[in-house]
């Protein structure tokens, strides 16, 4: 074979995921594939010495909606860094410019709560004061809840008037929407984007996510579009040849489904696998988010005399988790709340069959002790965002005035799954994280849990492509040649943050 098809990279530092440190080899790369690894340097003319340098496999988000802040970035207004009293020139500004539409994101509930009151105007208010006739979507940082001025709240109306008609509106006064009706935008084309739209964004976030390190992805409830489109775009960009990372998609799943069309929308998919696209999950909602007081609980929220709002009755619950386990499709459940995450892991040990890849629940910012423990003898795996993590020392205000301390304190349980054996998997939710490199949660999760220099090795296993499906995280003989190059020899660099890429070999 010629001498280009073949590498040869010395003194490279691997992970060594059993004995839990990092190990001197040298590795030879023929025809994309790793076919030895040895102790010993490896002879030869055109070696590539990284001096020690660490090398591993690519990483993969677990939970991200692609294509994260793109479609607003490019084509609308992101929010998130602006400050409350300037979202009126922001948007003002952006009309100025000729836009038919003003669709956003970023907002935060508690800031425009309090911002409103000062201004003693509703949510609907505010923005008709900026514009009547324009329609105006604003979606919060986590997507769960929209706010609108008349104008969208019209072209709901004549476009979607299912959403009046079935009562999922009934009042339009706040201006403020919701769960199941907010998602519901993402269908609606004349408040949504375009086709070209969506493509260029997603091209832009592929660039984002290999500029991390990241080949892989598990993407949940698309933002700023609907399933069905973006289904669409993704196959139109892998039939151009662009696609480069692999998407692993979902079937999101809502109360008002039923089995028939769930079949129908599972059938409907398998035209779109590829290459780089997948459909893996099923992703039911059990609850909202502790900011509205949609995150479900046991105990009331210490600040407001409510447990949370269930989106589903356990019996309609159980009848969807038997039917996807039973046609071999995993579970992603979204629980926030502790008792959101009982209910995800009583249905699954309650299903008589299991599908053949693991159940996950997805951030699980409280847990009761006997469902961690459930969830380690069930197999089910916890994926964090290590990003929204903190240190006992550094609990939010915000958390304490809502959960009360003692329930603070036990927030986001990465620590104690491990300690009995669990497993994990890290993702970033982005882009309620915009900057959603996994070298950065890696770092927080250091930063904010106990043991780091031991941890560590569960925080990088927990990123890297092939984790989910059980594949190790060190690298073997057979394997694909895909890898990541690190600017470091010292582990200690990556917990502290100083670590960066240096090569990407995807």
């Amino acid at each position: 074979m010629e001498e280009s098809e073949r590498e040869v990279i010395i003194n490279a530092s691997l992970l060594d995921a059993e004995k839990r440190k990092f190990i001197k080899k040298s590795l030879v790369i023929e025809n994309g594939k790793i076919v030895d690894i040895k102790d010993a340097v490896i002879e030869s003319e055109n070696s590539t010495d990284l001096k020690g340098k660490i090398l591993l496999k690519p990483f993969c988000d677990y939970h991200i909606h692609a294509p994260g802040t793109k479609l607003y970035d490019l084509f609308g207004i992101n929010l998130s860094e602006v400050s409350t009293k300037d979202y009126a020139s922001v948007i003002k500004d952006y009309i100025a410019k000729g836009a038919k539409i003003v669709r956003g994101f970023g907002w935060d509930i508690d800031e425009l709560e309090t911002f409103l009151v000062k201004q003693n105007k509703s949510p609907i208010e505010f923005l008709n004061e900026i514009s009547t006739d324009i329609p105006i979507v604003l979606f919060t940082l986590d997507f769960h809840s929209c706010w609108c001025n008349i104008a969208a709240v019209d072209v709901m109306r004549k476009t979607s008037p299912e959403l009046f008609d079935a009562g999922l509106i009934s009042s339009c006064e706040s201006g403020l929407f919701h769960k199941h009706v907010a998602y519901s935008l993402f269908k609606n084309e004349a408040l949504s984007f375009t086709q070209l739209e969506a493509e260029e964004a997603f091209l832009s976030f592929q660039a984002q996510a290999i500029s991390y390190g990241i080949q892989e992805i598990y993407g949940f409830l698309f933002v700023g579009i609907d399933a069905a489109r973006a289904w669409k775009v993704l196959q139109s960009l892998e039939n151009k040849g662009l696609l480069r990372i692999k998407f692993n998609c979902t079937y999101d799943v809502y109360p008002d489904d039923t089995i028939e069309g769930l079949a129908e929308k599972i059938e409907a998919s398998k035209k779109y696998v590829s290459k780089h696209i997948d459909f893996v999950f099923a992703k039911i909602y059990i609850d909202g988010v502790m900011e509205n007081y949609t995150a479900l609980l046991h105990e009331p929220y210490n600040d407001n005399n409510t447990t949370g709002v269930p989106n589903w009755e356990e019996e309609k619950l159980q009848e969807l988790v038997d039917f996807f386990q039973q046609n071999n499709i995993p579970l992603h459940f979204h629980a926030i709340g502790d008792k959101a995450t009982s209910m995800a892991v009583n249905s699954i040990v309650k299903s008589k069959k299991k599908s053949e890849l693991r159940n996950t629940i997805t951030h699980l910012q409280l847990c009761k002790d006997e469902d961690l423990q459930k969830m380690k003898d069930n197999d089910i795996v916890a994926c964090f965002q290590p990003f929204w993590f903190f240190s006992k020392q550094e609990i939010p205000k915000k958390e304490i005035e809502r959960l009360g301390r003692k329930r603070a304190e036990q927030e986001y349980p990465v620590s104690k799954l491990l300690d009995i054996g669990g497993s994990i998997l890290f993702s970033s939710d982005c882009p309620v994280v915009q900057n959603f490199c996994p070298l950065l949660g890696i770092k927080i999760a250091c930063e904010t849990q106990p043991n780091a220099k031991e941890r560590i090795y569960d925080y990088i296993s927990a990123y890297q492509v092939g984790k989910y499906v059980g594949k190790s995280p060190t690298l073997k003989v057979g394997d694909n040649a895909s890898f990541i190059i690190l600017n470091t020899s010292k582990v200690e660099d990556i917990i502290k943050g100083k670590a960066s890429l240096e090569r990407i070999g995807f």
